[in-house]
C-alpha cells in the first residue's frame, strides 16, 4: 500500500512539474509574441497579447498608461515621442529571462531586452529590460502589466 501511495505521489509531482514547465514555455511564448509583433509594427497583434485593461510604464511621458485603452494610448504616445525625437527603425532584442516565476494563474518575468533604433542618422542602443506580469486567461497567458527600464 505504501508503494502505491509513493508511486501516486511521485506521478503527481512529475505531472505538476511538467505543467509548470509548459506554463513557463507558454509565458515565454506570449512575451516573444508581443516583442515579435512590436518589431513587425503589428500593433493589433501586440495588443492581443495583453489583458483587456493592462498597465504600462515606459520612459516617455506620460510614463504610465492603464485601462482598456492603455496599449493604444501607449502606442500613440510612443509614435509622438519617436517623431519628436527623430527616432526610426525601433527594434526590441530579447535575451533569456533573468527571472521567470509561475504561481498558479500568474507569472512574473524579468527579461533583458535591448532597444535599438536610429536617432536621425545615428544608430543607438539601450541595454535595458522589460518586467512583465502575466495572467492565465481562458485565451491563454496574457500580459497584465509591463515596464521598460534601462
Amino acid at each position: 500500500m505504501g508503494r502505491v501511495i509513493f508511486a501516486g505521489a511521485l506521478l503527481a509531482l512529475v505531472a505538476s512539474g511538467s505543467a509548470w514547465a509548459s506554463d513557463q514555455d507558454d509565458v515565454t511564448a506570449t512575451v516573444h509574441s508581443f516583442i515579435d509583433a512590436i518589431n513587425r509594427g503589428d500593433m493589433a497583434a501586440a495588443a492581443a497579447t495583453h489583458v483587456a485593461a493592462p498597465s504600462i510604464i515606459d520612459e516617455f511621458a506620460p510614463h504610465h498608461w492603464t485601462g482598456p485603452t492603455a496599449f493604444a494610448d501607449w502606442a500613440a504616445d510612443f509614435g509622438k515621442d519617436s517623431t519628436a525625437n527623430k527616432i526610426t527603425d525601433s527594434k526590441l532584442v530579447p535575451h533569456n529571462a533573468k527571472r521567470l516565476t509561475v504561481e498558479a494563474d500568474h507569472a512574473y518575468v524579468v527579461m533583458p531586452t535591448d532597444y535599438t533604433f536610429r536617432q536621425g542618422t545615428k544608430t543607438m542602443i539601450e541595454y535595458g529590460s522589460i518586467t512583465y506580469a502575466l495572467d492565465k486567461t481562458t485565451a491563454g497567458w496574457r500580459i497584465a502589466a509591463w515596464s521598460y527600464s534601462w
